[in-house]
């Protein structure tokens, strides 16, 4: 069962997300396929011209030859062999055509070839057995497994793996998401009474982080009002009132909206861009999201989505350097909590402040803090220690010519 819910994470996770990400790291490969598959649409396209060509040719020469022989009684050697000649060439150019058919099966079978060259089915050799084989390790992966469907909506999946793999989870855990998920769903069916409800409830908590949610929500509903021909101005002075507390930070935007209600058309009004509505139903189904997620301390994407995306962008550079280590006869590639080389994974994965240190291109780590000096540059505890040569009680910044203690050097924490 393990396996089968591993598996089918594949489901859940975005497909189009996973396709942009492969699209990305295996361009030169899709490319390669890409020309193949042309060069047998061409071949194919030239093949079935020709081939029409000839039969064209070769029913005309029959045709010619019945309208030549059907008065005669009696066929005369002459007939004989024209009749003879012509199915020769017959023969002879179906027998091509059979050929070339041929040759162009070849030419597909040879797309199945570049595909398994461009492509690696396995990827044993990037992965690290015994990762999951301590029992906390196998619980924590159901759990963000499980923690992955509660974020779908998937409850009855979710409920079977934690049935199967005995996880602590009890129905509080999944109220939560059950809420999210339904107010979600409520919003994308073009429904706000489940949402406001739900900002009115949270209503401090929201403004705590600083969310803008319950002001977009109002404002859509003014905007949806805007758009309906029978609503009235009683109707769209009692929505506006809504917008009395949010004056101090969105007072800009509710001017705006009051000034929609000087034109008789909201189409011949230059606030029209403004008040799109299917922009403002997108915008406020991603930042009930966002906030709902602040709220219970949970990242706005899944973080299984997050891993598999990661590593189909790291996994070509892997296999790389494994092929690489395999021609130089240096075996395997994880055998430390280090990848063997650094894969960059684009700013869209960089969820948190990330030092190097400067002196010996490190990244520093909780073993190995970043260390202020008195000058205010940084280094790594590491080239801190390197520095100390020995029994020293004072060093000089390696970057300016200040010196001091070496106990005046401060760990200092990113955020």
């Amino acid at each position: 069962s393990f396996v089968f819910f591993f598996a089918s994470t594949g489901i859940a996770i975005s497909c189009a997300e996973i396709c942009k990400e492969i699209n990305k790291w295996k361009m030169d490969g899709l490319i390669s396929i890409e020309d193949e598959i042309q060069k047998v649409l061409n071949r194919f396209h030239q093949n079935s011209l020709k081939s029409h060509e000839s039969i064209d040719q070769l029913t005309e020469l029959v045709t010619r030859l019945r309208d030549e022989l059907r008065d005669e009684s009696v066929l005369s050697s002459d007939n004989r062999n024209s009749i003879l000649e012509a199915i020769k060439h017959v023969n002879s150019v179906l027998s091509r055509i059979s050929s070339e058919h041929k040759d162009l099966h070849s030419s597909v079978s040879r797309i199945g070839r570049v595909i398994d060259k461009n492509f690696t089915h396995d990827i044993s050799s990037c992965t690290v057995d015994e990762c999951f084989s301590v029992p906390e390790r196998q619980t924590l992966l159901n759990e963000v497994i499980v923690e992955h469907f509660l974020r779908r909506g998937l409850m009855d999946v979710a409920d079977s793996l934690i049935s199967e793999s005995g996880l602590d989870f009890n129905d509080n855990d999944k109220e939560p998401y059950l809420e999210i998920n339904n107010i979600l769903s409520s919003l994308r069916s073009h429904i706000l009474e489940t949402a406001l409800s739900w900002c009115e409830t949270n209503r401090d908590r929201l403004y705590n982080i600083n969310s803008s949610l319950e002001f977009k929500l109002y404002r859509l509903k003014f905007i949806l009002l805007l758009w309906e021909p029978t609503t009235t101005a009683t109707q769209l002075i009692n929505c506006s009132r809504n917008f009395q507390r949010f004056s101090d930070n969105h007072a800009a935007e509710i001017q705006q909206l009051m000034g929609c209600l000087l034109f008789r058309s909201i189409t011949d009004s230059p606030y029209v861009r403004i008040v799109d509505v299917d922009s403002a139903w997108l915008d406020v189904c991603s930042r009930f999201e966002r906030d709902a997620c602040a709220l219970l301390g949970l990242p706005v994407e899944s973080p299984l989505a997050v891993a598999v995306s990661a590593g189909c962008v790291a996994l070509p550079a892997l296999l790389n350097i494994h092929s690489v280590m395999l021609q130089r006869e240096v075996s395997g590639i994880c055998t430390t909590n280090e990848l063997p080389i650094e894969v960059d994974l684009g700013s869209s994965y960089r969820f948190h402040s990330v030092f190097a240190c400067p002196i010996l291109r490190q990244q520093v780590t909780d073993n190995n803090p970043p260390m202020r000096l008195v000058c205010g540059h940084v280094i790594s505890r590491d080239s801190l220690n390197k520095l100390v040569n020995g029994t020293k009680t004072r060093i000089k910044c390696p970057y300016c010519p200040v010196e001091q203690a070496v106990s005046d050097a401060k760990r200092i924490y990113f955020w």
